[in-house]
């Protein structure tokens, strides 16, 4: 994530700008070809990420005997650019890319029923191919980033935005090792169901989604789904099965072939949402009944667990039992999320705290006050969380436009039209601490040393080389703009961010019973800090990156793995056990 690369594009092994059609390209593929740049793609990214690595998967994965002088023109082009940028990576697979040249792909392959008429030769196809991907890849690159109109208006956030933008656009796919995302994203599907089947209000829906895909009670549908799942992860690698085969006399073989059925077909509230819209959709190709064959393993776990949201909230207004806006608020803005996910998990890392008190206990202390989402009190420290829900729509990530960006991220994280968001949202919650205005909740000005503000959001789209400085810089601009005195903010540590998906898998190694929360961040603000004198220096981009701009999750996560090798959880897995046993 923080390494300088350099992708490589259709004009830097041709000399001159693609004039070919990009769907032509496609044209005369067979299936069983398709099919088999499908597992290529699924490759994890550490197999080709580098200039080396790439000469060797050009070499053994993509071309054959047949066009051996093909591939070593093009690798004598990539040791040339290597040179030329002695401190950088040559690449040219990548996240988006590869989800774009894998759309063309299954758009094609769709279209055509068997194999096609013009079938072309294998060494015919190796070229066309990878010309089509290098054709994606100036696409990327020639795009305008908008950045000379950021340094009209805001200069001193540059260097944070060019490090972000496009990182941004994948960093949801690749931050989370698929294993740990699988884990994750079951134990998030247990207390989604349980959250459903406990609240009056969402009762019925539950009901309707289990009769749908013919289960007992939403536990058969999560063993069911979660086998599906696990056939196509390989416990080692990560990789796994690229065809899969449901068999017959599995005792949920009916509801698989249910969920199949589902996730073979769009989702239009998903359409509504999502980027890469197509193999979000599209994640598996149905072969048979009961065989299938993954086109993106992330998706399909994306699209079988994530996807009960949007599934439900269309199950609750097709009904008429509740509208989608309802479902969400209940979902995210007061229930699920916080209820379900950030009190459990913070609970569990503050367990020795001396005080700890909830959002929604505030406000019913005092429905005005306005308080953050979760307050404790540890060690003589004031934590304070702000917890937040937030998609950036899909054309300004697609776009990439620095300036359309950035005014969807003040939008998200500072304020938009309908009030204060995160960042100004915790530093008024901490002016109202330095005032003494929480003391009605247990909070005594003089009794505490700092106070550590800290936003969780529910992706791992924000895991972004920059976006913590970013903040720290729109967090003290928010400071200013509440009225904080100066005097007083030696008391107040600078804003971090950090996903739910990392406070979730090292619950059991944050807090009492492995690293206190204040050390993860003092450590990451003094890792951070820009250091002065010569020897100080960063020699290059990538140094000055993996110095100043890595992300708080990504810090938390190298620092607990240095300390000692991790297990999921200790409540992740026995909950998991519990259900997937009963």
């Amino acid at each position: 994530m923080i390494n300088q690369q350099i992708t490589l594009a259709y004009p830097d092994f041709h000399g001159k700008k693609s004039e070919i059609d990009l769907d032509a390209l496609f044209d005369g593929t067979s299936q069983m070809y398709g099919a088999s740049l499908m597992e290529i793609m699924n490759a994890n990214e550490s197999v080709y990420n580098g200039t080396e690595k790439l000469i060797t998967y050009l070499r053994e994965q993509w071309f054959s005997g047949d066009n051996a002088q093909y591939y070593l023109d093009m690798e004598n082009r990539i040791r040339e650019f290597a040179k030329r940028f002695p401190n950088a990576e040559m690449i040219i697979f990548n996240p988006p890319s590869s989800l774009s040249f894998l759309e063309h792909l299954l758009k094609y392959l769709e279209s055509k029923e068997g194999e096609p008429e013009n079938r072309r030769s294998n060494a015919q196809m190796e070229r066309n191919l990878l010309n089509a991907y290098l054709i994606i890849n100036e696409r990327f690159n020639r795009s305008k980033n908008g950045i000379e109109e950021l340094r009209k208006t805001d200069p001193n956030e540059e260097v944070y935005w060019l490090s972000l933008y496009k990182p941004f656009q994948y960093a949801d796919l690749i931050n989370r090792d698929l294993r740990e995302l699988y884990l994750i994203e079951i134990y998030k599907g247990i207390l989604f169901f349980e959250f459903l089947e406990y609240n009056p209000q969402t009762k019925p829906i539950l009901q309707l989604f289990i009769q749908k895909y013919g289960c007992q009670n939403w536990k058969d549908y999560l063993k069911a789904s979660t086998g599906l799942a696990a056939n196509t992860i390989d416990s080692v690698v990560g990789r796994g099965n690229n065809f899969v085969e449901i068999d017959h006399a599995f005792p949920f073989y009916a509801t698989c072939i249910r969920i199949l059925d589902t996730i073979s077909i769009p989702l239009e509230s998903v359409a509504l949402q999502e980027d890469y819209l197509f193999l979000r959709n599209h994640p598996i190709i149905r072969t048979d009944e009961n065989k299938f064959q993954v086109v993106y393993r992330r998706f399909l776990i994306e699209k079988i667990f994530r996807a009960l949201y949007f599934e439900m909230s269309k199950l609750g207004h097709d009904s008429n039992i509740m509208n989608r806006d309802t479902f969400r608020t209940l979902i995210y803005t007061s229930g699920y999320s916080e209820q379900n996910i950030l009190y459990s998990v913070l609970d569990r890392i503050f367990d020795k705290a001396a005080l700890r008190i909830y959002g929604d206990t505030m406000e019913k202390i005092d429905a005005q006050f306005g308080a953050s989402d979760y307050i404790t009190y540890e060690n003589g420290n004031i934590f304070i969380f702000e917890s937040k829900d937030i998609l950036i729509k899909k054309e300004v990530k697609e776009k990439l436009y620095i300036p359309d960006l950035r005014v969807e991220f003040r939008k998200k994280f500072y304020k938009d039209g309908t009030g204060e968001k995160a960042v100004l949202q915790l530093a008024r919650n901490v002016k109202k601490l330095l005032n003494g205005e929480y003391e009605k909740f247990g909070f005594v000005y003089d009794k505490f040393r700092f106070i550590y503000p800290v936003i969780v959001v529910h992706s791992d789209a924000f895991t972004i080389l920059g976006i913590n400085q970013l903040l720290k810089m729109w967090f003290k601009e928010a400071c200013n703009e509440v009225g904080i005195d100066r005097k007083d903010m030696y008391k107040v540590k600078p804003v971090v961010l950090i996903d739910s998906n990392t406070l979730l898998y090292f619950q059991d190694r944050i807090g009492s019973k492995g690293t206190l929360f204040n050390q993860l961040i003092d450590g990451y603000l003094w890792k951070t800090l820009i250091k002065q004198g010569e020897k100080n220096k960063p020699r290059d981009v990538t140094d000055y990156q993996s110095r100043y701009l890595i992300p708080f999750a990504y810090y938390v996560e190298n620092t607990i793995k240095t300390i000692k090798p991790v297990k999921s959880p200790e409540a992740m897995r026995k909950k998991i056990k519990q259900i997937l046993l009963s």
